[in-house]
């Protein structure tokens, strides 16, 4: 009689007995199966940010105190395996969050480790290892992860994070959704919101009884 391997079961969602603690910002979403922390990580996602499925996050937490202390001699955890007093002795390790900025996107079976942080509009390329902060618009790939290039030049790049579009009521962003395809024409759209603001500003100062003189 022959057997048949079960097949492993699939990973279980986030849930609130889950060791990640996520918080995902407006329409930032996670695909299927999952985001995966084997250890506890807060996770914290701005606002329009995909993540692709089976993204593993090991934030300092993961790591032993031992192991984040250099001048521990060894890096065992005897605290934790045999209840010995060492643990008094070794700080434990910070909860830093990890942050994830808004409009980033990170490829299918990436890699973070460490408390680190994403800044807006990055792209990790999937299966990138990143264990370093990564600058707003860069694109990162690879193990370890390395910067290859950056979506914009460095004066569009001010202009995009100074603008935080995705900060915007969600009704302002639909409407500059056909912008928000071309890095020109939202440029453009926003010369265009500047001028309106400015003449809308000066037709209120201009109407009647808004002078001391009417």
């Amino acid at each position: 009689m022959k057997y048949r391997r079960k097949r492993k079961p699939p990973p279980p969602p986030v849930t609130r007995d889950s060791p990640l603690k996520l918080t995902l910002g407006r329409y930032s979403y996670v695909s299927p199966p999952t985001l995966h922390a084997p250890f506890y990580a807060d996770v914290q996602v701005g606002n329009y940010t995909s993540i692709a499925g089976d993204v593993v996050v090991l934030s300092d937490t993961t790591q032993h105190a031992c192991v984040q202390h250099p001048e521990c001699v060894t890096t065992f955890p005897f605290y934790e395996n045999h209840g010995h007093a060492f643990v008094h002795h070794v700080p434990p390790a910070e909860a830093k969050p990890v942050i994830i900025g808004s409009d980033v996107w990170i490829g299918y079976r990436a890699l973070i480790v460490g408390s680190i942080t994403i800044g807006h509009g990055a792209i990790v390329g999937a299966g990138a290892v990143v264990a370093k902060d990564v600058p707003p618009y860069a694109v990162v790939v690879g193990n370890p992860a390395q910067a290859i290039r950056y979506r914009f030049d460095q004066e569009t790049i001010e202009i995009l994070l100074a603008t935080a579009w995705w900060d915007w009521p969600e009704e302002q962003v639909l409407a500059s959704l056909p912008a928000l395809e071309n890095i020109s024409n939202f440029l453009t759209h926003l010369v265009d919101m500047r001028n309106a603001a400015v003449e809308n500003t000066a037709r209120e100062v201009e109407q009647p009884g808004s002078s001391r003189g009417s």
